[in-house]
């Protein structure tokens, strides 16, 4: 799977940033630390119920691997990201909207703190998505699609019949920006293949 310099649709945010460790240590307060994240989290340990616990509970206590845990409130739309030149993962409380970890409901930290996690993992190439999740990803994109969009255009309705035709363009895009593949005739051979 491809991950994206920077999201076009969000007016070209970078999707990983470059800060020096002294530009975010000036974002950084000391009640946001590793620790304390590990802290709050290890309290409400019993309380989480998902897949990743274990994977992210190892994570978090250990205190070297943590230590590239920085949470931070800057100027930035998006909740987590990387820094790549100091290889931090990072979470971002500006749209969380809050100025501390102690504010955010446990829940919403242990999600970004996923999202954050598995952002890494894909970014510095730890974790590949193979190909074989193609259509898992193109049925999640279709059904949010159909559920967005698909009573005000009729794919609900009269043109059900165009839920079809949308599949085949979401797995044309699937396999093109996820998946690199060029936009030619190999490209449509995979997704009819797929579809």
């Amino acid at each position: 799977m491809i991950i994206k310099d920077s999201f076009k649709l969000v007016s070209n945010i970078p999707n990983i940033v470059k800060f020096s460790e002294s530009i975010i240590r000036s974002f950084y307060k000391e009640e946001n630390s590793s620790y304390h994240v590990f802290s709050m989290l290890e309290l409400q340990k019993n309380k989480i119920n998902h897949f990743t616990k274990d994977k992210l509970f190892s994570f978090l206590s250990n205190p070297k691997k943590r230590e590239s845990l920085k949470v931070i409130n800057f100027d930035y739309p998006l909740p987590v990201t990387y820094n790549s030149q100091t290889k931090d993962i990072i979470i971002n409380l500006k749209p969380f909207d809050v100025k501390e970890i102690s504010s955010m409901n446990p829940n919403d930290l242990y999600a970004a703190i996923v999202y954050a996690y598995s952002f890494f993992m894909l970014v510095t190439n730890k974790f590949k998505i193979s190909e074989s999740y193609v259509d898992i990803i193109v049925n999640y994109f279709l059904s949010l699609y159909v559920k967005a969009f698909g009573r005000k255009y009729g794919l609900v309705g009269l043109y059900t019949t165009g839920i079809s035709k949308l599949k085949f363009l979401v797995t044309c895009y699937i396999l093109a920006a996820f998946f690199g593949y060029s936009v030619n005739k190999d490209l449509f051979i995979e997704a009819l293949c797929i579809f």
